[in-house]
């Protein structure tokens, strides 16, 4: 799924659907799925992300270990999360960033819509976007 235009939310720390990144998935399915997501944003208002998933649907992942200077911490592993829950990219100065988020979803007897959401993690009077070419792969497995 391609991000075909960005957008930009100011002010808001509520999350949002992403007008874009989004797919649909049946009933009793796994998928894995990833999510390359250029963002523009400020020091401010910093960067809070999550999923919405179909009822009785588990989504678990790994996101991205690095932070927006490009180091990490060498060896370290990142514990499984719960995708649906918010998470925080906080940043140092504004920036673009790639965020990366790699997870597996599994279905139970409802289908429906995986869908991206997104805001600022603090709302502030600037700019914060999902950039136009922002992605989603998603593969089902089962």
């Amino acid at each position: 799924v391609l991000k075909s235009a960005s957008e930009i939310v100011s002010n808001s720390a509520t999350q949002q659907n992403d007008d874009h990144l989004f797919f649909s998935v049946g009933a009793n399915e796994v998928w894995l799925v990833e999510l390359y997501t250029r963002t523009s944003m400020f020091a401010a208002s910093d960067f809070g992300q999550s999923w919405t998933i179909p009822a009785s649907a588990t989504f678990i992942g790994f996101p991205d270990d690095v932070n927006t200077q490009g180091s990490a911490t060498a060896g370290a592993g990142t514990s499984q999360i719960d995708l649906t829950t918010t998470r925080t990219k906080t940043i140092a100065a504004n920036s673009s960033v790639l965020l990366l988020e790699r997870g597996l979803l599994v279905t139970a007897g409802t289908s429906g819509t995986v869908q991206y959401r997104w805001a600022q993690a603090v709302a502030a009077v600037e700019n914060t976007s999902v950039l136009q070419n922002s992605f989603i792969i998603a593969y089902r497995l089962a």
